[in-house]
């Protein structure tokens, strides 16, 4: 589910939470909603109050959240999505209380109140939801891109034999890290690997699974049902939580993760 997909926190700084309420000033100086439009004397001091109000309540908003993630093993996108609906109720009724005491009108407003909880939670939301897409993405390439400098020391003497299932002799030998991955192609399996400077092929009647087996490596990994990859020689990664494509020096291909194998290859980040 990706709601308990795991979700970096973030501590919003003083400079990001200053914009956030310049944000709420403008908003409210500029396009004057909640009947501000109407109003007769200069609201230039409320509107820069209002928004000294947001900053204080994201501070304080902040500040809780913290000794809640001091609590949780995990931080995750559901966690995210709930402490930002706080934040906007919170900075929402405290506005609210806020422009009543302005306006001399009662706290018990409550079409006031829904008033600003509306238009709080259509800006206030719009935006932080698109942060937190653009956040887990990027915690995403970061994991993987973590994958680009694994060291492939340890695996140095080990050597691998890939065996055709239907040509007796047949086989490719090879060091594990020469292996750089491997199509299926209808009933057969291409194999990539190096060959020096320059990337070589070696076609053998194997299925997926069949390979899978011969190379019985945690780095040996089905990234897509035609691909089977060496995560050891990425070099390059792009994507997104909907899938991944890869680039595995010196070759020029690029091999898809695909979107089902994307939570198993989070495993080995």
């Amino acid at each position: 589910m990706i709601l308990r997909r795991k979700y970096p926190f973030k501590e919003s700084t003083w400079k990001e939470q200053l914009l956030y309420a310049f944000i709420v000033f403008l908003i409210l100086y500029l396009l004057r909603p909640f009947g501000l439009a109407a109003a007769k004397s200069n609201i230039l001091l409320p509107c820069l109050a209002s928004g000294l109000i947001t900053f204080l309540l994201e501070l304080v908003h902040t500040s809780v959240a913290r000794q809640v993630m001091k609590r949780k093993t995990k931080w995750t996108i559901l966690d995210a999505s709930i402490a930002t609906i706080l934040l906007v109720v919170f900075i929402g009724v405290g506005n609210f209380a806020f422009w009543s005491f302005y306006f001399g009108a009662s706290l018990l407003n409550f079409s006031l109140l829904f008033s600003f909880l509306y238009w709080t939670f259509i800006i206030g939301l719009f935006i932080t939801f698109i942060s937190i897409g653009i956040s887990y993405n990027r915690l995403l390439r970061t994991e993987l891109a973590s994958m680009l400098n694994k060291t492939a020391e340890q695996q140095t003497d080990i050597r691998v034999s890939i065996r055709d299932a239907a040509v007796r002799g047949q086989a490719l030998e090879l060091p594990i890290n020469d292996f750089l991955f491997a199509e299926s192609i209808r009933n057969d399996i291409v194999v990539h690997y190096k060959r020096q400077d320059t990337v070589a092929t070696q076609t053998f009647r194997l299925t997926i699974a069949e390979l899978m087996q011969q190379l019985p490596y945690d780095n040996v990994f089905q990234c897509h049902r035609s691909f089977v990859v060496n995560l050891n020689n990425i070099t390059n990664a792009k994507g997104n939580s909907n899938g991944y494509v890869l680039t595995l020096s010196p070759a020029q291909e690029a091999v898809p993760v695909s979107r089902s194998y994307v939570a198993k290859l989070k495993t080995f980040l």
